[in-house]
């Protein structure tokens, strides 16, 4: 997944974000967010960093994100969805 949005506000075509913060350690991390909505797009911080992460939807409400090493406390999880 691509993800072109780094804020929360509404831009065309009713995208929004979601953020969320989770400790990710090595391997699978399944973040609940509730939404009821497909994820079309996300991005993970550690800090100000970007980490590259893997992800995958679960269901409308569950996403997958799978960090190949070592573990990120209080990673910022921002998920990208449409209205």
């Amino acid at each position: 997944m691509d993800t072109y949005i780094r804020n929360d506000r509404a831009v065309p075509g009713s995208v929004r974000s979601d953020v969320h913060t989770q400790t990710l350690n090595a391997g699978d991390n399944t973040r609940n967010h509730g939404l009821g909505k497909a994820i079309i797009g996300f991005f993970v911080q550690d800090g100000n960093d970007f980490v590259e992460v893997e992800g995958n939807i679960i269901d409308s409400d569950n996403f997958n994100f799978n960090l190949a090493s070592g573990s990120i406390v209080n990673a910022k999880l921002t998920l990208i969805y449409t209205q």
